[in-house]
């Protein structure tokens, strides 16, 4: 496993109340490779029980004895993997973009050490306070040391993990202000950028112990002391002590203003006056700052409260021109609506249209459905699927849809109308279309290039009325769509090729390659022992296995794959044709029979989803040839997802949506460019080349999986992205 480009640091001590929202934010974040360390720093409360209630697998928690927050933090650092450390208190809250913008500065400034941003003060309701902004550093040391440009520092930081073995952790012997030390370690020895942009909501309410005046004192004086004593403090500095302790002066000054001690609150100023004299103006300020905060709780630009709304509840409508029990539906759009769950605050709603609606469901197991569903805080709903004739129905479920669509907006309040394939879609940009009082975001799943699918089936005439007038349709729903999902890169450059640099389209919507992916626990049982056991059964112990999942006929071409067959009898006669599929083996048995396999020399079965594991890792190769036609650069095959997957190489033709150049690049197969014997037998040459090593091998084509197919880290965390950018544009 590679390490992750950041670690979250979210030290917690008796933060059960407010631990999981600040994980969610963390998991909203259009950055997804992260890892998250929860250090519990001995809590009384329900803490460490929230922590592991948080089912992802980039969360850890590490439990240890009350040290206080330094030494919680140091904890999460030492244990860190990632390039960088974000800090993150377990009260407080990140904008979804904060690590994207910060991680932007360190690409472009290479020797940028930290970065900080500015922060939304809130209240416990995340009702803004006010809001403070950095801006651009003229003396980042002395701004540092006045308390200035550093607006909510500890849970608005980012540092190179280098930079801690550079300058030492936190200091744990500090009961309060370790954030400000270390501030002034990291801008005394590193470069320490800062972001205006305010991307931190620092949560203040009254239970803070940052708003406890009394306990800042002392280590605020340790703190000067000891940097004054340091003989190689710049000179500089060294010249403006007085103006600096007035500084930490002003500060427990205007501390104790707030919190109504306004005794204490003069005698701070008084020792600031004395020290500085220019801090007089600050301190009769004190009372129209408490005022402006007042008045500001209370009107509050539209951008800031608009930036708010990311955390609060939202809801997406699913809509799919497929039955619930259908294969697709079950692998492929419960896992992803699943892995957008993970989002949290988000209710999901799931249409679908049943075919034999009445024939196959009744009354119980419909109920049934639903209240498993609603288990996993899934909103099922459905309608009749009709087939023919084809064209009047379509339409007429095209109608059923846009007005269901359409009444969910108006009585459920939707934020995001999802869309898989064109039909669907066209009810979503109906139902969009009339909802005057709210549109939600249209996302077009587009999946494929389903008109020239037709054309290319020779289902529909090329330039057909049919195929024209569904292009215009295509058309409209490109203008309409707020943003999209294609399954291949060739796809995007097709479709949005300006969208391949920063991910958004010319008219700055969002664009996700997202192919079909895959569980990769669903994989782990294709291990040896069940290499062994299923071979064994098969009696085919010492022989060649090539192995071939999914169906004959149509895209999927029988009479080549076949040809590869008998190619593969004549090189290895000890082959064995594995063939699992729900085809007729009428389709494909002859023609092996004509091309020398015998009874003993194949199998052609149906066997249960949970059983294609086991026999995909008693195999050897994996085959998969799919008609190259203009419609398939969008295609991307479940199948090779999975073959990879049980750490099988693959025999691929080209033309086929990306796999030709993942299988190139990630060194896990052949490409076949002809279907004829003289390309099957130099694919044969190549493979041999590939199994020489079977073991790097193996690992290759597990590890290209897991980078290109995997259902969490791939499909989920670019959904996730592609949902937390349709939001941010509202």
């Amino acid at each position: 496993m590679n390490a992750p480009l950041v670690s979250v640091v979210i030290p917690a001590y008796n933060a059960a109340r407010t631990l999981k929202a600040t994980v969610q934010s963390v998991f909203k974040q259009t950055v997804q490779d992260f890892e998250i360390f929860i250090v519990d720093d001995g809590s009384t409360d329900d803490t460490i029980a929230v922590a592991r209630s948080i089912e992802d697998s980039r969360v850890k928690v590490i439990t240890q004895a009350n040290g206080g927050a330094a030494a919680a933090r140091n904890t999460g650092i030492k244990s860190a993997k990632g390039k960088y450390v974000a800090m993150l208190d377990a009260d407080d809250l990140w904008m979804p973009n904060k690590l994207e913008r910060q991680l932007a500065v360190f690409n472009s400034e290479k020797d940028v050490s930290a970065v900080q941003s500015g922060v939304y003060y809130v209240n416990d309701n995340l009702e803004v306070i006010s809001v403070e902004r950095c801006v651009e550093s003229k003396d980042i040391l002395y701004e540092t040391l006045v308390f200035e440009n550093l607006p909510g520092l500890m849970s608005t930081l980012i540092v190179k993990r280098t930079a801690f073995e550079e300058i030492g952790y936190l200091d744990t012997k500090l009961v309060i202000l370790e954030d400000w030390e270390l501030a002034i370690r990291l801008a005394r020895y590193c470069n320490f950028a800062s972001i205006e942009e305010p991307l931190t909501l620092y949560r203040q309410f009254p239970g803070n112990r940052s708003r406890n005046v009394s306990i800042h004192i002392e280590p605020g004086y340790i703190i000067l002391d000891r940097l004054f004593k340091d003989p190689s403090l710049p000179s500089h500095i060294k010249k403006r002590e007085k103006q600096i302790y007035a500084a930490f002066y002003t500060m427990l000054c205007g501390g104790a203003f707030r919190r109504g001690r306004y005794g204490e609150s003069l005698k701070w100023g008084a020792k600031a006056f004395i020290s500085y004299p220019a801090a007089l103006y600050y301190i009769t300020s004190l009372p129209s700052r408490k005022l402006h905060r007042k008045f500001s709780r209370q009107n509050m630009p539209q951008e800031y409260k608009l930036a708010l709304k990311n955390f609060s509840n939202l809801h997406t409508l699913y809509l799919c021109y497929f039955g619930l029990r259908e294969p697709l539906v079950q692998t492929q759009v419960l896992p992803y609506l699943r892995e957008i769950k993970k989002l949290g605050n988000l209710k999901v709603s799931l249409l679908t249209f049943e075919p034999n609606f009445k024939e196959k469901w009744t009354a119980e197991q419909l109920e049934a459905e639903k209240r498993e569903l609603a288990g996993e805080d899934i909103n099922w709903y459905c309608l009749p699927y009709h087939k023919r004739p084809s064209v009047p129905v379509t339409l007429y479920d095209i109608l059923c849809g846009a007005w269901f669509t359409w009444k969910m907006i108006q009585r459920e309040k939707v934020d995001i109308l999802h869309a898989r394939v064109h039909i669907p879609a066209i009810m979503g940009a109906v139902a969009k279309r009339f909802s005057f009082d709210r549109k939600p975001k249209l996302l077009f799943d587009i999946r494929g290039f389903f008109p020239e699918e037709y054309t290319d089936a020779g289902i529909w005439k090329k330039n057909g009325w049919i195929y024209r007038g569904v292009k215009r349709i295509e058309k409209w729903l490109l203008r309409e769509s707020d943003g999209f999902v294609v399954l291949t890169e060739k796809a995007r450059e097709i479709l949005f090729p300006e969208s391949r640099e920063k991910g958004f389209d010319k008219f700055g919507r969002p664009v996700e390659v997202i192919p079909c992916c895959v569980n990769l626990a669903r994989f782990e049982s294709a291990n040896d022992v069940s290499r062994n056991k299923v071979r064994k059964n098969l009696n085919i112990e010492d022989r060649k296995v090539i192995v071939y999942v999914g169906s004959f006929g149509g895209w999927y071409l029988t009479k080549e794959t076949a040809d590869f067959f008998g190619a593969a009898k004549e090189k290895y006669p000890n082959v064995f044709a594995l063939i699992l599929t729900q085809s007729p083996t009428k389709l494909i048995k002859p023609l092996l029979e004509n091309r020398g396999f015998n009874a003993e020399d194949f199998l052609i079965t149906q066997v249960l989803p949970k059983e294609i594991p086991l026999y995909l890792g008693a195999s050897d190769v994996a085959v998969s040839f799919i008609k190259s036609c203009y419609s398939k650069q969008a295609s991307s095959p479940t199948k090779n997802a999975e073959y990879l997957a049980c750490g099988l190489p693959v025999i691929v033709n080209s033309g086929v949506g990306d796999t030709a150049e993942i299988t190139v690049e990630d060194k896990t197969g052949v490409i076949i460019e002809e279907f004829n014997r003289e390309n099957y037998r130099k694919a044969f040459i190549e493979l041999e080349k590939l199994l020489e090593n079977k073991k790097s091998l193996t690992e290759r084509c597990r590890e290209s999986a897991e980078a290109r197919f995997d259902l969490q880290s791939v499909g989920g965390a670019r959904y996730q992205k592609l949902y937390r950018r349709l939001l941010a544009k509202d």
